[in-house]
């Protein structure tokens, strides 16, 4: 199969999946409208509808996470953070090389990115211990 078509079937079972899910939202929200009706129209004291509503709730909820995923934790999240863990673990890398650089007195390689420049511009800098001139028992 060429790529067309394989984009053509994903598309086709993620539609069905979201239209599946709107149906069970739409049928939930039907027979939990009629089940509260008819607790409030019998008068009694005790509220019964919620459980059989917060049931097929958990419901809704399972098939929610089958269709969208976690929230905020979707195959976008999974990707972002692997390149921003690979982008952490090579400015790490760059830090390393130019402290062992540092120590043979070389000159660093031009830094790749602008965190990279930061990460050496840092250790350029001759900091002064600052004093400090509160008790902690002021703080609130």
């Amino acid at each position: 199969m060429d790529k067309e078509t394989v984009a053509f079937l994903k598309a086709e079972k993620r539609v069905k999946e979201l239209k599946s899910f709107y149906r069970f939202l739409f049928i939930w929200i039907i027979i939990s409208c009629f089940l509260m009706a008819m607790n409030l129209a019998t008068g009694d004291r005790e509220f019964w509808s919620i459980f059989p509503v917060m049931g097929m709730g958990l419901g809704v909820m399972i098939k929610y996470v089958r269709v969208f995923g976690w929230p905020g934790f979707g195959k976008d999240w999974e990707e972002r953070k692997f390149y921003e863990e690979l982008e952490r673990i090579k400015e790490r890398e760059e830090r390393i090389k130019y402290m062992l650089n540092k120590g043979k007195n070389q000159t660093p390689a031009s830094p790749a990115s602008p965190a990279d420049q930061a990460a050496l511009d840092l250790d350029k800098l001759d900091l002064k211990e600052v004093r400090k001139q509160w008790r902690d028992s002021e703080l609130v």
